[in-house]
């Protein structure tokens, strides 16, 4: 891969009103790290046709992840249609799966740097989601559909679970039983478990946590955030984008990859364990996001801002800036000041 991204860091003198808990303003880039998240790939042909599916998989893995160069890349669920061209789901196509990894092998996406994770579509008709078991990067790798993996970066412990938020009932289409039975939830708390010494905890699955798409263990799974001091739940299904906060939880919905018109590129970032986020368009050029200060406006209140104190001397504003053809300057201006 071509590295394509820029880290900027301009100095200045700033004071912001902010209560964190272990986030800070780091001094150098060392604990900054990235991640993309897309959901909803549906990958199939479609009832009106279209290309929309492949083609902006077949981008996200390779122009997207050059470009951004990220730590990794998650797929939220409903990695393929299941309609075959129909109208409804009907069940598991060998056609659309073997598409799907086709993509993924093609373009070098490995278990460790691609995680997905099934959604309802992924598993209508397919009791215990043998296709997405056999065909998709991590269930091929892990034999499961609930997994964990770790990352250590800048003296910081990081701990990601992908979790299957979709039944795994085999249930026909229209019962999208999602939730948590007693199987999950043991395979989740054994995730957790086994990484008990992680600084920063962060969950991925398909269902949005709230009651009217999620079904079976919702209550127990959303006292996980808080038992856990999970940091961030990112999912899909809704084919909406909307960042928000509950407790200390950011709850990060992130739009369909190959159905939506817009915001289908979800940019993550933990700099001195302050979360950052934004989401923007597929092929839109340049993105930038600042992971230093935090936007204490992130889902309308973030709980992890922090004070950054002036008196210490110049702090830094960090940011990461993305181009296909690299960033040769970014300017910043500070409360409508110069630049």
């Amino acid at each position: 891969m071509v590295l394509r991204s820029w880290l900027i860091i301009l100095s200045f003198f700033i004071l912001t009103a902010a209560v964190p808990q272990q986030a800070h303003q780091a001094d150098g880039p060392e604990e900054l790290l990235w991640f993309l998240v897309v959901s909803d790939s549906h990958v199939g042909p479609g009832l009106i046709g279209g290309s929309q599916d492949t083609d902006y998989l077949q981008w996200a893995t390779t122009t997207l992840v050059d470009t951004v160069q990220p730590a990794f890349v998650v797929n939220c669920g409903d990695l393929t249609d299941g309609t075959g061209g129909g109208l409804f789901p009907t069940g598991p196509k060998d056609e659309e799966w073997s598409s799907y990894r086709a993509i993924l092998d093609d373009n070098g996406m490995t278990a460790d740097i691609y995680y997905d994770v099934p959604g309802n579509h992924d598993q209508y008709s397919d009791l215990g989601v043998p296709h997405y078991l056999g065909y998709s990067i991590q269930g091929e790798a892990h034999g499961t559909s609930t997994y964990h993996w770790t990352a250590e970066h800048g003296g910081w412990k990081y701990l990601f679970v992908g979790v299957d938020t979709a039944g795994s009932d085999g249930a026909p289409w229209p019962a999208d039983n999602a939730g948590l039975d007693g199987a999950d939830f043991e395979a989740l708390y054994a995730a957790l478990d086994a990484e008990p010494d992680a600084d920063i905890i962060a969950m991925f699955g398909h269902h949005p946590a709230t009651s009217n798409y999620f079904g079976e263990g919702l209550g127990e799974f959303r006292d996980v955030f808080d038992d856990h001091l999970v940091s961030a739940y990112l999912y899909g299904h809704s084919h909406d984008y909307s960042i928000k906060w509950e407790s200390d939880t950011m709850q990060f919905n992130i739009r369909s990859l190959g159905k939506s018109p817009n915001l289908q590129v979800g940019l993550i970032a933990f700099d001195g364990l302050g979360l950052s986020a934004k989401a923007f368009d597929v092929d839109d050029w340049p993105q930038v996001l600042v992971t230093a200060p935090l936007n204490s406006d992130l889902g309308g209140n973030h709980p992890y801002d922090y004070m950054v104190d002036a008196s210490a001397g110049p702090a830094t504003i960090r940011a990461i800036a993305f181009h296909p053809d690299g960033v040769e300057d970014v300017i910043a201006v500070v409360d409508n000041g110069p630049s």
